[in-house]
């Protein structure tokens, strides 16, 4: 129910998406970005917003620096 409702509401053309994800989970179990990512498939109204920095697992500052440059999963909007 939830799932469709913001589904419904992102994939109107004037909607900004603001992403949420969470730096304590891994980026490919959070849905958030796939279903930007299918509403918005170029990252045109898209931000990221990424919370909990200070959690990351060690051995994946890689993967989440990857994130917020821009070389995975890109958003023109930037990350922050």
């Amino acid at each position: 129910l939830v799932k469709g409702m913001a589904r419904d509401y992102i994939s109107r053309p004037a909607s900004i998406i603001v992403a949420v994800v969470t730096c304590k989970e891994d980026l490919d179990t959070q849905c958030v970005l796939s279903m930007a990512r299918e509403v918005d498939p170029e990252g045109k109204r898209t931000i990221g917003v990424v919370t909990k920095p200070d959690c990351i697992e060690p051995g994946c500052h890689t993967a989440w620096v990857d994130v917020v440059t821009g070389r995975r999963w890109p958003l023109r909007l930037g990350y922050y």
